[in-house]
C-alpha cells in the first residue's frame, strides 16, 4: 500500500509484524497485529489486522517418550522459525510381544491370569531369558504356583505386575479370606495397593463393591469362574 498524501504506518505488535514508512508490512513471527495508518493531521485514520502464519520448517525431532515392547513412544518435532511442536508416533520395540493366550493376557503393565499356574509355565509363555519374583523380591520357585503382586520380568526389562481376578492376598489362591478383604475395601476399613485392588475388582468398574465381594466368595466355594480380565 503506497500513501497519496503524508501519514505514516504503525503496528500493534512489531513482534507479529513490523511496517515500513512506506507502509510495506513485514511478518516477524506467527500471530495477529493490528496496522494503522494515519494521516499526519490526525484527522484520517485506517486499521487493518493482519494475521502472520509460518509454514513451518520442523528440526530433526527427539524422543519425549520411549517406546516400549508394550507401549509406542512418542518423538516430538519443533519448527525452527516459530518453535511450534507437532510428535509423531513411534512404534513399539520388536523382540518381545505381548503375552496374549486362553490363561495369560497382557494389559498395560499388568498380566491377567488364571488359577493355579506355576512360576516356570508362565515364564515359558515369556521366554527363558524372564524372570519372577515376588513382592519382597524373592524368586520364585519353578514349580511354584503364582499369586498376584509377583513381578515378571520380560526379556527387553519390561515389568509386568501379575494380576489373579480374586487373589488380592497374593497366596495364588481365591478363598474366603479374598472375599473378606473385597468388603473391607468396599467399605473404606482397609486402603488397597494397586494389584490388590486390581485383583478385587471382579465384576467391572474401577471401585471395590459388595457385589465383587460376593463375587469372590462365591468363586471360592466353587459357584462361578471369574473372568480372566
Amino acid at each position: 500500500m503506497r500513501p497519496n498524501r503524508a501519514v505514516s504506518f504503525t503496528s500493534s505488535d512489531e513482534n507479529v509484524a513490523k511496517v515500513s514508512e512506506a507502509g510495506f508490512v513485514e511478518g516477524v513471527s506467527p500471530g495477529i497485529t493490528q496496522i494503522t495508518v494515519t494521516s499526519d493531521d490526525g484527522k484520517i485514520s485506517k486499521t487493518v489486522t493482519v494475521t502472520v502464519t509460518c509454514s513451518h520448517t520442523w528440526n530433526e525431532g527427539e524422543i519425549t517418550k520411549p517406546a516400549t515392547a508394550i507401549q509406542q513412544g512418542e518423538k516430538t518435532f519443533t519448527c525452527t522459525v516459530c518453535s511450534a511442536t507437532r510428535t509423531e508416533k513411534v512404534d513399539r520395540l520388536p523382540g518381545a510381544e505381548l503375552i496374549d493366550t486362553d490363561t495369560a493376557k497382557e494389559i498395560g503393565n499388568n498380566v491377567y491370569l488364571i488359577l493355579e499356574q506355576t512360576a516356570a509355565a508362565l515364564v515359558a509363555l515369556t521366554g527363558e531369558d524372564a524372570k519372577l519374583e515376588k513382592a519382597d523380591g524373592a524368586a520364585v520357585n519353578g514349580n511354584e504356583i503364582v499369586g498376584s503382586g509377583m513381578t515378571l520380568t520380560k526379556a527387553d526389562g519390561t515389568k509386568l505386575t501379575l494380576i489373579i481376578k480374586g487373589d488380592n492376598d497374593g497366596d495364588g489362591m481365591i478363598t474366603a479370606a479374598d472375599a473378606r478383604y473385597a468388603l473391607r475395601v468396599a467399605v473404606s476399613l482397609e486402603t488397597p495397593n494397586d494389584w490388590q485392588l486390581n485383583a478385587s475388582i471382579v465384576t467391572g468398574g474401577d471401585k471395590v463393591t459388595a457385589a465383587d465381594a460376593r463375587a469372590i466368595l462365591r468363586a471360592a466355594v466353587g459357584l462361578e469362574d471369574l473372568k480372566l480380565t
